[in-house]
């Protein structure tokens, strides 16, 4: 089985692998952190710019989101208490080819 791995599922992350998308078939995404309802600080620019710049935070993609993004469609998906998992299948296109055979 080959593994494209990529560091979260941030839009930018998933655009990568969008690239290599020629390389698997399908996608087993998931949120890479709890995400809680949000609160108080989660509206201040400031506050998103110090977590993402101290703490590396950053926005996961929702599944159908990837699932556009990857040119394939959701075929699973579970959300539980702020964290969610899915998997993605991609549409692949193939050659079709029609041989005959000269048989007289």
């Amino acid at each position: 089985m080959q593994v494209v791995r990529i560091e979260d599922f941030s839009a930018e992350q998933v655009l990568s692998a969008a690239d290599a998308r020629s390389r698997f078939d399908v996608a087993l995404i998931f949120s890479t952190k709890y995400q809680p309802q949000s609160s108080f600080f989660d509206r201040g620019r400031a506050w998103q710019e110090w977590k993402t710049r101290y703490f590396g935070y950053h926005v996961d993609v929702a599944p159908e989101a990837a699932a556009s993004i990857l040119g394939g469609s959701v075929v699973y998906v579970e959300r539980r208490r702020g964290q969610w998992v899915g998997i993605v299948e991609l549409a692949k296109i193939e050659e079709a080819r029609l041989r005959t055979s000269a048989v007289f």
